[in-house]
């Protein structure tokens, strides 16, 4: 090959590289731009969706509100006529999900301000303290009722909904803060709870069912370990909050001189604020689940087995 046809077929040879790169970089640019469009067209379903969602959540409130009126000679509005209301529409057939799931807040958010105030007393007879329990209980149960349905409904838009509750029962100043207070530990607890139950499956656990009975009595999850061994347990958001909760139990127990089970667990979680996404507010990331499921795991094998004699008290 001559000087000229090795020049030449250098020459092709880079012409071809350069067009060969010019062709990746429109590939990548174009790969690039339909990104951006298919976000752009996600963000704007997700507005639509949003939007939509707070015309239901509007008109839920309103029909709370119209019912109530009826039920008033007066223009204002008791607490118990906004209670009735929505326990009206929440037991109605006809009602949509929407309008039962904000319903149901509405129906019990003042038996939950009861509970939580006075079970923060020190002491309180059985009947009275079951009762606040069940008050409790049914007030998550109106915020589960709206996850199940509404997996997308963030933390800030259940805050919302309870604070929005608040002002239309007419509390303010320190019952407002109070409440507010109150449901965000509510909010963030039941997260964690949920969080634990991906754990708990992903394990390979056979998780229960849980009673009423055991909702009254903080019994978060019921499992049964591969050998048999029945565990019951109660989650926590902190460490902090699983060593409180330990301290009451076995302060329960020696009040009345039994010994406190050691199938009896209180977890925490394990997880974060930063182990959840946007997408998915009630599920942890795979990163977070792989990080806490050893932890879990090691400490409900821990327990001892129903054939283990040194568990026996």
């Amino acid at each position: 090959m001559t000087g000229f046809d090795r020049r030449t077929q250098e020459a092709m040879n880079q012409s071809r590289q350069e067009h060969s790169t010019h062709l990746e970089l429109l590939e990548g640019r174009q790969k690039q731009q339909r990104e951006l469009a298919a976000k752009a067209i996600e963000g704007e379903h997700e507005k639509t969706r949003r939007l939509e969602k707070q015309r239901k959540y509007d008109n839920s409130v309103g029909k709370i509100i119209s019912t109530a009126s009826l039920k008033s000679e007066t223009s204002s509005l008791s607490r118990r006529q906004i209670q009735e209301a929505a326990t009206d529409i929440a037991t109605d057939d006809r009602s949509t999900q929407m309008d039962k799931n904000i319903a149901g807040i509405y129906q019990t958010l003042p038996g939950y301000l009861q509970a939580e105030t006075l079970l923060r007393k020190s002491y309180l007879p059985d009947d009275q303290y079951e009762k606040l329990r069940l008050n409790r209980v049914l007030f998550n149960e109106s915020l589960k009722n709206i996850i199940d349905t509404e997996p997308k409904t963030t933390t800030e838009e259940l805050h919302r909904y309870t604070t929005d509750a608040a002002l239309t029962y007419g509390y303010k100043g320190s019952e407002l803060d109070f409440i507010s207070e109150a449901t965000d530990t509510t909010i963030q607890g039941m997260r964690h709870e949920l969080a634990l139950e991906s754990v708990l499956y992903r394990i390979g656990y056979e998780v229960e069912d849980t009673t009423p009975q055991d909702d009254l009595h903080g019994i978060d999850y019921r499992i049964e370990r591969g050998d048999g061994t029945k565990i019951s347990i109660d989650v926590k958001a902190s460490e902090a909050a699983a060593e409180r909760s330990m301290q009451k139990s076995e302060e329960w127990h020696r009040e009345n001189g039994t010994t406190r089970p050691a199938t009896e667990l209180v977890l925490a979680s394990g997880f974060t604020k930063y182990d959840f996404e946007a997408t998915n507010p009630w599920r942890p990331t795979e990163q977070a689940i792989q990080r806490v499921m050893p932890l879990i795991e090691a400490q409900i094998e821990a327990v001892p087995s129903y054939l283990d004699e040194s568990a026996i008290v």
